[in-house]
């Protein structure tokens, strides 16, 4: 028997608490990104880098934006809707998963936003974030298509009341 770590025991803690405490519905659909290996070459070719997960990212902030009852957060009130919009990246780590959080990714460029992601994880791997890098963010995504993973289905992270899973990128 292994014991598990406290970060484990967190994971664990929220998880349960997003099962039983969140009334949840999936949703699965695709998107034409067809776009966007053109885009990302015409911005190499200003010597911008972006991942398809910052274009993602870019899209989420701007869809929670125009959508303010999906960047919100489950109270025993009801549903808050936030008026800024902190986007949560899911960054797995050998013990556990993190959310590092991009604060108010929809006024940022797609080249700030891949700046942030960046830095954000790489702190996150090196055990650096301070808890103002994770809390307080209004929606997540999480993307496992690196991983050529097609479809998962991922847990809300409290209070949010949404989360996007993200796929692999087809023809």
């Amino acid at each position: 028997t292994t014991r598990p770590s406290q970060m484990r025991k967190v994971i664990a803690k929220r998880l349960l608490a997003s099962h039983q405490g969140i009334p949840v519905f999936h949703l699965t659909t695709s998107f034409d990104v067809g776009a966007w290996p053109k885009l990302r070459e015409a911005l190499k070719a200003m010597e911008i880098q972006v991942s398809y997960n910052d274009l993602l990212v870019a899209a989420v902030a701007q869809a929670l934006r125009a959508s303010p009852r999906v960047n919100a957060s489950w109270t025993e009130g009801g549903i808050v809707e936030h008026g800024r919009v902190d986007v949560g990246l899911a960054v797995a780590l050998e013990d556990g998963l993190v959310t590092p959080v991009i604060r108010s990714a929809d006024t940022l460029s797609v080249r700030n936003i891949g700046a942030s992601a960046r830095e954000l994880a790489a702190k996150a791997r090196e055990g650096k974030l301070l808890p103002e890098d994770y809390q307080g963010g209004t929606f997540t995504v999480s993307n496992l298509g690196m991983m050529a993973i097609e479809h998962f289905t991922a847990v809300i992270n409290p209070p949010e009341v949404a989360i996007l899973a993200a796929g692999a990128v087809q023809q």
